[in-house]
């Protein structure tokens, strides 16, 4: 496929046929989501694919339980309507052939050190320098969805279960100081939508001279 092909036909894709993810296929597509690029080439990134079933129901349930908690006290309309949306939107997952876990290892550079003998912990220094660790996750995953336009696959982005995010590290077995950033649901399209409608360039780009 053409690259402008696969750049404008890539959309989130929230419904998937129960057609299995071969293996083969998998390992292509982190093999190429490993091509990104990374903050001093640290490839910060790891990788989980789950197929459970019965693990990602549970997975499921922990982020509706982590909403509902969260939510608890809100006006039950209100609530309702918003919980909706959520199991659309955060849990939807539980009935992907699979999901991929992104997962970051920590950074520090050299400088990291030098800063901390001023008083600054690591997260400030990461803050500071506006979590280039994240932005590296960010290359990966957006890497990975677009090799699986490439072959045939659809994908979608997920942030939402992260609300839960110490309960699915715990039960994805992922340890300080690695952290997970975000899913990504794979699989073939059952419903795929039309690209959505993009802003015009010139409301987007500022040229300076």
């Amino acid at each position: 496929m053409e690259f402008t092909d696969v750049l404008k036909n890539r959309v989130s894709v929230r419904k998937f046929t129960n057609e299995k993810v071969d293996e083969n296929n998998l390992r292509l597509l982190i093999e190429q989501a490993m091509l990104a690029p990374s903050v001093a080439n640290s490839q910060l990134w790891k990788f989980i694919a789950i197929s459970n079933s019965d693990l990602l129901a549970r997975m499921s349930e922990m982020v509706i339980a982590k909403y509902d908690e969260l939510l608890e006290g809100s006006q039950a309309e209100m609530k309702a309507r918003i919980l909706e949306r959520i199991k659309l939107f955060s849990s939807f997952f539980v009935d992907s052939p699979m999901v991929i876990a992104c997962i970051s290892e920590p950074y520090e550079s050299v400088i990291d050190e030098l800063a901390q003998q001023t008083g600054y912990s690591s997260e400030e220094i990461n803050q500071f320098r506006n979590h280039p660790n994240i932005q590296t996750m960010g290359a990966a995953i957006q890497t990975l969805m677009l090799a699986a336009e490439n072959i045939g696959y659809s994908t979608c982005w997920l942030t939402g279960p992260m609300v839960a995010k110490s309960e699915l590290e715990e039960v994805l077995e992922i340890h300080h100081p690695d952290s997970l950033i975000a899913f990504v649901a794979i699989g073939k399209a059952a419903a795929k939508p039309s690209p959505k409608e993009r802003k015009p360039v010139e409301e987007k780009l500022r040229i300076i001279r």
